[in-house]
């Protein structure tokens, strides 16, 4: 584990503070409350910026990942895929039946005044918690942060990480508490994806000290 915060810290430490700040905020404001309130500080010429961004959390940033690691390294991509699955199995299986009761935002609101919707965008009711688009994508970047030759760029990955992250809240598909589960579901996943891949292989350990 002390490897995994080697190479991942420049990622760690800002999802730290976002996940510790948006925990407080869901605490003290309350799930709904907050959605409301950032609802109505959000700029509406971002729509079709967030309405692309979030097309990055339904597979497209696992394709590009995918198509750079095949050149690089068959346990590079391995590795991709194992923490990527686990995420998404993990998220399904909470969605699907520990929390399958809780509702997406547009189903909280329905049609009162109390939110914006982004015109557009279809909107879904049900299974809200744990974010699936969060997952996706916290999955790709920080497994790409650990695969980095250099951890400082686990900056550069974090940031498309937490905007199509946010982009969920923003399009009013998913509550603060969604998705602050989502990416801390795909950092443990990701981390012991790792940990067993460099425990088990001795061909991805190679790859891992080359870079």
């Amino acid at each position: 584990m002390i490897r995994i915060w080697n190479r991942g810290r420049y990622f760690l430490v800002p999802w730290m503070f976002f996940f510790l700040a948006g925990v407080c905020f869901v605490y003290f404001m309350g799930k709904v409350e907050l959605h409301v309130w950032l609802n109505a500080r959000q700029p509406r010429m971002a729509d079709p910026v967030f309405r692309i961004l979030t097309r990055l959390g339904e597979g497209i940033a696992l394709a590009a990942a995918l198509f750079y690691l095949f050149f690089r390294s068959r346990y590079a991509v391995g590795y991709l895929v194992t923490a990527w699955l686990s995420t998404v199995l993990v998220i399904q299986l909470l969605k699907q039946t520990v929390f399958s009761h809780m509702r997406r935002p547009a189903a909280v609101f329905g049609h009162s005044d109390a939110i914006y919707y982004v015109e557009g965008v279809t909107y879904r009711f049900s299974h809200s918690f744990p974010s699936g688009h969060t997952g996706d994508i916290f999955s790709v970047c920080f497994a790409l942060a650990l695969l980095s030759a250099k951890p400082k760029a686990g900056v550069l990955f974090f940031m498309p990480a937490l905007l199509v992250a946010y982009s969920r809240v923003f399009l009013s598909q998913h509550f603060m508490q969604d998705i602050l589960a989502g990416s801390f579901t795909a950092v443990v996943c990701a981390s012991v994806s790792f940990w067993i891949w460099h425990e088990k292989s001795a061909g991805f350990r190679a790859y891992v000290n080359r870079h």
